[in-house]
């Protein structure tokens, strides 16, 4: 429900109420009826149905009553507050329009002549401001008051000073005709551009066509022309083809010399100098007046500035052509690369020298189109005279010179691209163009090896160093003037000028700068194997006599092997393939040899340790066997007891270095066992009885020991028993001595000599006996007195 202000508001809210609560009766009533509503015999739905309609028409005038008692206030004040909107709006329209007047400022597109357009401007406002009244004055239900008054007031002074425009702009215009406008059409067609002297334009007075439009936009505004210029006006069809016309030849005429350089204008001269002969009527004789000749005139001018044009135009295209097989050869570069490809070895060299043949091909064939091009432009000039021929030696020349440079751009271009590949660009770092494998090189089967690359940097410097190779692709391609006139060309060959191009060597100099850096990053690359020489410089058989010298302990044995094993871990973690500048390094190569040389070396050490253990053991099962038996022998005389005995105490002696030695033994084959060396079956039979083996020779000489104390006592009691038979045997020899020696004066001396020689030597015999015996007796510390029979007997 709508909430009415002001003392009136409750009194209208009851009514609005009143006349809902009777609209819901009325209704209600009628919904009670509805059962008869198909029912055609019963007019009860019929009647009660027309009262309610009737009920509603009362409903609706008293809620009109009670909307005009409510808003009719409103209402009026709204409809005067948009009107005096509505006004201020036509106001500020009609200031503007004065503002403008007032100023003199006119708005006309540049198309229209000046004085027309004004007229044109101010009829414009009149024709706005009028529809803004039209629309005021179709509208009688807006209130009168005083801004209605002024406006119209307002408008019938502005509409009255805007006709005053158009008058007098129309009146000055007929003032100020000329009527020498029929000489002005008395002078040639064409005339020769001040600024420009090979151009021609068209001789018609700039005033004339100013006219024309001048008085086409008057009779459009319904103005009556005058018959001073309405004559003239009739001619305007005919005199607009003729100008026309003349605009076709000059615009054709001028197109060509504007299409043609200095240089092409000296080609095209007697062409140019022809269709000027047949133009010089245009510029002298023929006047605007004579429509009949001028139009034959001009017809004949455009035909042949038309055939001219088709020479000119198939000129310009041969041009065309030239210049895009030109570039055609400048971007046919002579080096492939696409920045995905990585190459091994020589597949650089095999793929650029493939794509150098397809390109040389392509090369060749638009060479060879260029010369067919320039053979059917000096067609269109063979019979000319001499100038022109210099001049068409001139452009052959040029031309010359501009395949040169295609070349030169293509080489340039080319080395770039080299370049970009080698060193990247300023923002990005180059891709991977090469792939070099990372290697130990062997210079031969005995030497050590060393570190490098394959390919080797020298020969990757040498695959890069294209730029004599494309000079001498493009060798092969003569200068224009040589193959066109079949005269030798002084200038020097193409392929020599562009070898000394500055460019061309600057880029060629930042590819070796390029390629010494990369190998500069390559050697320290190189530098950080230097962690893993000791695996390929040391000499391995040296190294191995080394240890088998020094005796080396089982810990370094050990050591070592597990050290190598180390190593190798370590290499297969270093980076297999990595990226330095545009090489890819590939160290598989490299990786896997010196891993392999890890299993030489632990393969070659665990030989070592293996050979050593086993002839150690060797050696000491046959040291025990061997003294086992020299013990085990009984002496026969007292040299051999003393060195059984001696011998006896030497081994004593060593048992401490023999049980070290066996625990040596022990670990050695321990270790090898660590390392699953396979070992020789006597070899581990031995090494499996050597502690029994031990064993049996610590009880042989326990044995030995016992024994030879009872081969001493028996040696000793046997020399007692020989001294006792010597003192025997001195005291017989002795007795027979006295019995017996040469005491008889009878006796011959010869007989008695001999006879004393006998017991000399009897004697001597029980001396060296007693000696012997006395050597026994110190053997066992024994002394014995000399037998005193003996030094009786002596002397």
């Amino acid at each position: 429900m709508p909430c009415f202000r002001g003392s009136t508001g409750p009194e209208l809210t009851r009514k609005l109420q009143k006349i809902e609560a009777s609209f819901q009766g009325r209704l209600q009533n009628l919904r009670s009826f509805g059962k008869g509503v198909l029912d055609v015999k019963n007019p009860t739905w019929s009647e009660e149905f027309n009262r309610f309609c009737t009920f509603v028409k009362d409903l609706e005038m008293m809620t009109q009553e009670l909307i005009s008692l409510a808003f009719r206030t409103a209402i009026r004040c709204s409809m005067e507050e948009k009107s005096e909107e509505v006004y201020n709006i036509f106001s500020k329209e009609l200031k503007m329009v004065n503002k403008l007047l007032n100023r003199m400022e006119w708005s006309c597109p540049d198309h229209v002549p000046k004085i027309v357009g004004q007229v044109m401007w101010a009829k414009a406002l009149r024709h706005r401001l009028e529809n803004s009244m039209e629309i005021l004055q179709k509208c009688p239900f807006m209130p009168e008051s005083a801004s209605r008054r002024d406006i119209f007031f307002t408008f019938g002074q502005t509409v009255q000073l805007l006709d005053e425009i158009v008058r007098k702009n129309f009146f000055d215009w007929t003032q100020n005709l000329d009527g020498q406008y029929l000489k002005k059409l008395q002078q040639p067609l064409l005339v020769r551009c001040k600024n420009a002297p090979f151009r021609v334009d068209i001789n018609f007075d700039k005033d004339l066509s100013r006219l024309f439009s001048e008085i086409w936009y008057w009779e459009r505004m319904k103005f009556e022309i005058p018959q001073i210029v309405s004559d003239l006006y009739q001619s305007r069809a005919e005199i607009r083809f003729l100008m026309e016309r003349v605009l076709l030849l000059t615009r054709n005429y001028n197109r060509i010399v504007g299409m043609l350089s200095p240089d092409e204008l000296g080609l095209f001269q007697q062409r140019v100098r022809f269709i000027d002969r047949k133009m010089e009527p245009g510029m002298t004789e023929l006047l605007w007046l004579s429509h009949g000749a001028s139009n034959h005139f001009i017809n004949d001018c455009l035909l042949h500035v038309d055939k001219a044009q088709s020479l000119v135009d198939g000129y310009k295209f041969s041009n065309l052509s030239i210049s895009n097989l030109c570039k055609k050869i400048s971007e046919t570069l002579l080096v492939k690369i696409d920045g995905k490809t990585v190459y091994r070895n020589l597949e650089f060299e095999d793929d650029q020298e493939s794509h150098q043949q397809s390109r040389l091909q392509t090369l060749s064939s638009t060479h060879l189109e260029i010369i067919h091009i320039m053979t059917q432009i000096h067609s269109i000039f063979a019979k000319d005279g001499a100038e022109v021929q210099e001049h068409w030696v001139a452009y052959t020349e040029k031309v010359d010179r501009i395949v040169e440079e295609a070349f030169r751009c293509n080489i340039r271009d080319s080395m770039k691209k080299l370049c970009t590949a080698i060193t990247g660009d300023n923002k990005t770092s180059p891709n991977p163009l090469f792939k070099v494998l990372v290697v130990l090189q062997r210079t031969c089967p005995q030497g050590i090896p060393k570190l490098g690359f394959s390919p080797t940097l020298e020969k990757l410097e040498q695959i890069v160093n294209i730029l004599p190779q494309l000079i001498g692709i493009i060798s092969e391609f003569k200068r224009l003037p040589e193959l066109l006139s079949c005269k030798e060309s002084q200038a020097n060959p193409i392929h020599v000028n562009i070898g000394q191009d500055e460019r061309i060597k600057k880029t060629q100099a930042a590819v070796t700068a390029g390629m010494s850096a990369n190998a500069r990053q390559l050697k320290d690359y190189l530098k950080s194997w230097n962690q893993y020489r000791h695996i390929w410089q040391n000499n391995k058989d040296y190294i191995m006599q080394k240890y088998k010298t020094a005796n080396k302990s089982v810990s370094a044995f050990d050591a070592d092997i597990q050290r190598y094993s180390e190593n190798a871990s370590s290499i297969q973690q270093e980076e297999t393939v990595l990226t330095i500048q545009f090489v890819m390094l590939d160290c598989s190569p490299l990786k896997s040899s010196l891993v392999q040389d890890c299993g030489v070396w632990q393969k070659m050490l665990k030989q070592l340790l293996s050979q050593m253990a086993s002839s150690c053991l060797q050696e000491l099962y046959a040291s025990m066997q061997n003294n086992a038996d020299r013990l085990m022998k009984p002496p026969q005389t007292l040299d051999e007891l003393s060195d059984s005995l001696t011998l006896l105490e030497t081994l004593k002696g060593d048992l401490a270095n023999n049980e070290a030695q066996i625990t040596l033994i022990h670990e050695r084959f321990a270790i090898l066992d660590k390392y699953e060396v396979p070992v020789e079956s006597t070899v581990q039979a031995m090494r499996e009885a050597l502690n029994e083996k031990w064993v049996w020779f610590q009880q042989v000489l326990i044995h030995s020991d016992d024994r030879q104390q009872k081969d001493k006592e028996k040696f000793k009691n046997n020399l007692f028993l020989s001294f006792e038979e010597l003192k025997s045997k001195v005291d017989a020899a002795a007795q027979e001595f006295s019995i017996k020696g040469p005491f008889q004066s009878t006796l011959r001396s010869d007989l008695a000599l001999r006879q004393i020689e006998e017991h000399r030597v009897q004697l001597e015999a029980l001396k060296q006996e007693q000696n012997d015996i006395f050597s026994g007796l110190a053997f066992f510390r024994i002394k014995q007195p000399p037998c005193k029979m003996i030094w009786t007997m002596e002397k």
